[in-house]
């Protein structure tokens, strides 16, 4: 290690090693990674700008070194974790009570969700309000000896993450004693949304119907369902009908494990496809177009062919699915969305290492092209901001207008460093000045999103705002997000190791030629940059305006959805005239 005193300051060293620790710690338990993100961007702080950089050297040398210890220990680590995971699914049922809902066993699952250790009685206090009297009825039911042979029910736990967790409960009678057993089945029975689209060209499921079997997996009841879809019950109840024809589900558990059973198919499909590349198949609403220059674009189209025509740039780790809220009010208005997927993510092609947005748009520009977008909007959302003001820019006669969504601006992220999270204050500045120590940080936060799910993972991504902890909350925003994280991993999150050094470098060549009207629609929530500081940029730009959304955050689209739509509409409806 280079010695103390050749470094100004001195104290760089020290620093250096107590980051390079907490990284070696996050390989190992990926849970550590978000702080020791905010260890080094705290560190980053402190040393200022000169020492950041040679802490930053530093890292690059010491990473480079341990890498393959690290990747060979973590890989082994992961896949005691994927072994312990699975064993854990396999081990049914979770609980056992006798007729009375006295427990008499369960396992680590039942423990934990339910706080059951035999001799307790189960609470119906753990279910959802609705199914509380189900679970009374469902008891009695068991203890009558002239009822059905095996009774059983599926109810919807209460849970404190905001994730739905179905159960089921079977009541089981011996036949030498009469006896009767309940059986308490389906935690941690993990679905990903993957399996949904298996599950729909498997089984010819219309649109309707396959949300329909989303959310009925989510333990939403057929009222609760039509309230969501605004609908009739019976038209759910009829779709709830036609769903349970077609696969043969009994029950909302008997779906649930015919739709989890379809994923290890829908991997192994993929993985033949595709040797030597992440499990990851692309979603049944999205398409793959080759371009004139070679290259390839996975995209999804909602709304008709001849709507006026929108194209939503997606964020590194958001913006790939919008809200049926969201999609909805724009569809109604006329309007078609088309979300491409960025090169580096998904099935599109890879991003071009070191190239600028100016590059992406060069593939957006065809796919527009490809599509048959004479005019056309665009959203850009986070990282992407930069790519949507590149296409306007290259397409200057075509894109009538661009709104740009939390999006990053061409300031010197140095100078918000005190207003930032520590993580992402370590994240930019290691995409300025280190692209390799990216990749490194790229390789963990990859163990991070497997090793904590995706409620976990942007639950600690996003901490600092209220609005989007609470969209996070929401199952269905989740399942949205969920998306996000498959199209990241498909390519190693190499998309995440190529946008992070675009955004940190001066891009005001493309920011200053850019004339069409735009909108900058930024929450007060903690964020990359101030809100203060999004105003001056943006007034210092003749062609962006700013709209702040209160108490929004970086989620805007999962959070505030309405208030989004009436922004874009009127924004749209403005630049048409």
């Amino acid at each position: 290690m280079t010695d103390e005193k050749t470094l100004t300051g001195g104290s760089v060293p020290s620093a250096t090693l107590e980051v390079f620790m907490a990284g070696q710690n996050a390989y190992a338990q990926p849970m550590h990674f978000v702080q020791m993100l905010d260890l080094w961007g705290e560190r980053i702080l402190s040393l200022g700008s000169a020492d950041a950089v040679q802490l930053n050297s530093q890292l690059d040398i010491l990473l480079e070194t341990a890498a393959p210890q690290m990747e060979a220990a973590g890989a082994t680590q992961l896949l005691a974790d994927d072994l312990g995971r699975r064993l854990a699914e396999e081990r049914r049922p979770a609980a056992a009570f006798t007729a009375a809902g006295v427990a008499l066993m369960s396992n680590t699952q039942a423990q934990g969700r339910l706080a059951l250790i035999a001799g307790t009685r189960l609470s119906e206090r753990v279910f959802q309000q609705d199914d509380r009297t189900r679970l009374t009825e469902f008891l009695r039911r068991a203890r009558d000896p002239f009822a059905e042979p095996r009774p059983s029910t599926v109810l919807a736990l209460l849970t404190d993450d905001g994730r739905s967790a179905l159960v089921e409960l079977t009541a089981e009678r011996a036949a030498d004693t009469g006896e009767t057993m309940v059986l308490l089945k389906g935690l941690d029975l993990a679905v990903p949304p993957s399996a949904f689209d298996a599950l729909a060209d498997i089984y010819h499921l219309t649109e309707a119907e396959t949300l329909i079997a989303e959310l009925t997996s989510d333990g939403l009841s057929p009222n609760e369902i039509a309230a969501r879809r605004k609908t009739s019950v019976e038209t759910v109840r009829t779709q709830i009908k036609s769903l349970r024809e077609k696969t043969g589900a009994r029950n909302q558990m008997d779906l649930l494990r015919t739709i989890a059973g379809l994923a290890p198919l829908t991997r192994l499909d993929d993985a033949a496809r595709r040797p030597g590349a992440d499990a990851y198949g692309m979603p049944r609403r999205h398409a793959l177009v080759e371009l004139p220059n070679g290259r390839r674009i996975e995209y999804s189209r909602i709304g008709p062919q001849g709507g006026r025509a929108i194209m939503v740039l997606h964020a590194a780790l958001f913006g790939f699915v919008w809200p049926e809220a969201l999609v909805r009010r724009l569809n109604q208005a006329g309007f078609t969305l088309w979300f491409p997927v960025r090169p580096g993510y998904g099935m599109s092609s890879p991003a071009i290492t070191g190239a600028g947005f100016e590059t992406d748009a060069i593939d957006l520009a065809e796919f527009a092209d490809a599509m048959g977008m004479d005019e056309y909007c665009v959203v850009g959302q986070g990282v992407s901001a930069g790519a949507a003001i590149a296409l306007a820019v290259r397409h200057h006669n075509r894109v009538t207008a661009v709104a740009n969504l939390s999006g990053y601006l061409p300031m010197g992220v140095g100078d918000s460093y005190a207003d930032m999270s520590g993580w992402q204050r370590a994240v930019l500045h290691a995409a300025k000045v280190s692209p390799r120590v990216m990749k490194t940080t790229s390789k963990i936060a990859s163990r991070m999103m497997r090793k904590l799910g995706p409620h976990d993972f942007f639950a600690k991504t996003y901490a600092n705002s209220p609005s989007d902890i609470a969209a996070i909350a929401d199952p269905a925003m989740l399942r949205l997000l969920e998306v996000s994280l498959e199209l990241l991993q498909a390519q190693g999150l190499s998309g995440l190791s190529n946008d992070f050094p675009r955004v940190v470098a001066d891009w005001h060549n493309q920011w200053d030629q850019l004339r069409t009207p735009a909108v900058q629609i930024h929450g007060t929530e903690r964020q990359i940059f101030p809100p203060d500081r999004v105003a001056a940029k943006c007034a210092s730009h003749p062609s962006l305006r700013l709209e702040l959304v209160e108490h929004g955050g970086q989620l805007l689209a999962y959070s505030h959805p309405d208030k989004v739509a009436d922004l874009l509409l009127a924004h749209f409806r403005v630049a048409q005239r």
